[in-house]
Protein backbone atom coordinates (compact mmCIF):
# COMPACT_ATOMS: atom_id res chain seq x y z
CA UNK A 1 0.00 0.00 0.00
CA UNK A 2 1.27 3.58 -1.03
CA UNK A 3 1.95 5.77 1.74
CA UNK A 4 -1.05 8.48 2.39
CA UNK A 5 -0.43 12.11 1.64
CA UNK A 6 -2.13 14.92 3.56
CA UNK A 7 -5.23 14.58 5.46
CA UNK A 8 -6.30 10.98 5.12
CA UNK A 9 -10.34 9.84 5.63
CA UNK A 10 -12.17 6.84 6.06
CA UNK A 11 -13.22 6.52 2.23
CA UNK A 12 -9.63 6.79 1.64
CA UNK A 13 -8.83 3.92 3.60
CA UNK A 14 -11.59 2.09 2.35
CA UNK A 15 -10.66 2.47 -1.48
CA UNK A 16 -7.24 1.57 -0.93
CA UNK A 17 -8.58 -1.77 1.25
CA UNK A 18 -10.73 -2.69 -2.18
CA UNK A 19 -7.97 -2.62 -4.37
CA UNK A 20 -5.54 -4.36 -1.88
CA UNK A 21 -7.73 -6.66 -2.23
CA UNK A 22 -8.93 -7.01 -5.50
CA UNK A 23 -5.00 -7.00 -6.30
CA UNK A 24 -5.13 -10.41 -3.65
CA UNK A 25 -7.77 -11.82 -5.59
CA UNK A 26 -6.42 -11.60 -8.79
CA UNK A 27 -3.21 -13.20 -7.73
CA UNK A 28 -4.76 -16.50 -6.29
CA UNK A 29 -6.88 -16.36 -9.17
CA UNK A 30 -3.47 -16.71 -11.30
CA UNK A 31 -1.89 -19.06 -8.91
CA UNK A 32 0.54 -17.05 -7.69
CA UNK A 33 -0.47 -17.21 -4.27
CA UNK A 34 -2.30 -20.02 -2.32
CA UNK A 35 -6.16 -19.36 -1.57
CA UNK A 36 -5.06 -19.26 2.07
CA UNK A 37 -4.41 -15.64 1.50
CA UNK A 38 -7.82 -14.90 0.91
CA UNK A 39 -8.93 -15.78 4.49
CA UNK A 40 -6.36 -13.31 5.86
CA UNK A 41 -8.25 -10.45 3.95
CA UNK A 42 -11.21 -10.02 6.14
CA UNK A 43 -8.69 -9.69 9.36
CA UNK A 44 -6.78 -6.54 7.42
CA UNK A 45 -9.85 -4.71 6.18
CA UNK A 46 -11.13 -4.60 9.62
CA UNK A 47 -7.85 -3.81 10.78
CA UNK A 48 -7.66 -1.33 8.25
CA UNK A 49 -11.23 -0.20 8.31
CA UNK A 50 -10.44 0.53 12.23
CA UNK A 51 -7.24 2.52 11.70
CA UNK A 52 -9.04 4.35 8.96
CA UNK A 53 -12.04 5.06 11.86
CA UNK A 54 -9.49 6.09 14.16
CA UNK A 55 -7.83 8.96 11.64
CA UNK A 56 -10.82 10.10 11.02
CA UNK A 57 -12.05 10.95 14.94
CA UNK A 58 -8.69 12.38 15.17
CA UNK A 59 -8.90 14.81 12.60
CA UNK A 60 -12.41 15.77 13.17
CA UNK A 61 -11.00 15.96 16.96
CA UNK A 62 -8.55 18.81 15.85
CA UNK A 63 -9.32 22.64 15.70
CA UNK A 64 -9.40 23.89 12.81
CA UNK A 65 -6.53 26.00 11.18
CA UNK A 66 -7.24 29.67 11.22
CA UNK A 67 -4.75 31.53 8.71
CA UNK A 68 -4.23 35.13 9.92
CA UNK A 69 -5.03 37.63 7.15
CA UNK A 70 -3.97 40.93 6.28
CA UNK A 71 -6.19 43.17 8.69
CA UNK A 72 -4.78 40.77 11.49
CA UNK A 73 -1.32 40.93 11.10
CA UNK A 74 0.31 43.80 12.67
Amino acid sequence: MSEPKGDVTLKDVAEQVLQERMRIERAVDAGVLPAWVLDSCERWEKAAMGYGALLARQAAARPPVVMPTSATVH
